[in-house]
């Protein structure tokens, strides 16, 4: 027998109560749950860093190797406790930005000391914007070094060794930040994915096994709350380039 359309129409707000029932009660656990894990997780990390620094007695090389295992992988469960808190507060809505005026080139300056001995490890060369400085827009510098922290790391981490990455910055009405990377691409029949929580390019994870997969659907979702864009250009083996478009808000300068 057929529905009568106020059956179905019922029927069709009732499904639409439990999936939001369920994203909330999804979003509530991951942040409970990431709560409980980081107290234990940064206690681990305190310990390990007194054994490294050898206050308690000097360690023999195939101990020290293990330490830094347990000291990596531990690092990766931080980032990913990090990365779950905030999506979690990205999907509830939680995070509300604090416009302040910030200096873009400044905080892309200081970023790239905090990379320095990652490039430096890789053997990286940089290329640096040939334009005139962009000057600050009204943004919350939270948010915009977490825009630039994922497309920059991803440059690095994404690039093979003696590589090349760069960046490039335009004032047009927008301030357009463009990250480009000479790295491993993501595969063609995965880049509808990309901004997908949890997920990696196949190439990528073999690259570096232990990403989160959560990065760029951070980006993506704080850039268009600041009312910018995102988007991307990318060939597998060849490398990655990502165009962010944001309002000034301020006067450039």
């Amino acid at each position: 027998m057929q529905k009568s359309k106020t059956h179905r129409k019922n029927d069709g707000r009732l499904g639409n109560h439990r999936v939001k029932w369920a994203d909330r009660i999804k979003d509530e656990f991951i942040s409970l749950a990431s709560h409980q894990l980081r107290t234990p997780l940064s206690v681990i990390k305190w310990y390990s860093e007194i054994l490294e620094s050898d206050s308690l007695g000097e360690l023999n090389p195939a101990q020290l190797a293990h330490l830094r295992q347990i000291k990596e992988y531990n690092q990766h469960l931080i980032d990913l406790v990090e990365g779950l808190l905030s999506v979690a507060r990205i999907d509830q809505g939680k995070i509300v930005p604090a416009a302040q005026e910030v200096n873009v080139e400044v905080a892309i300056g200081h970023l790239l000391a905090k990379l320095g001995p990652a490039i430096k490890q890789k053997r990286l060369k940089l290329a640096f914007p040939k334009g005139h400085p962009v000057g600050s827009i009204l943004m919350d510098p939270q948010v915009l070094d977490v825009v630039l922290q994922n497309l920059f790391t991803n440059a690095v981490d994404y690039s093979a060794e003696g590589g090349e990455f760069g960046y490039d910055l335009e004032a047009n009405g927008l301030l357009v930040i463009t990250v480009w990377d000479k790295g491993c691409g993501i595969p063609r029949e995965e880049q509808s994915h990309l901004y997908e929580k949890f997920f990696r390019g196949s190439n990528a994870r073999r690259m570096k096994p232990n990403g989160t997969g959560l990065g760029l659907y951070m980006v993506k979702m704080l850039v268009e709350a600041a009312g910018g864009a995102i988007g991307f250009e990318s060939s597998e083996g060849k490398g990655t380039k990502f165009v962010v478009s944001l309002p000034y808000g301020l006067k450039k300068g």
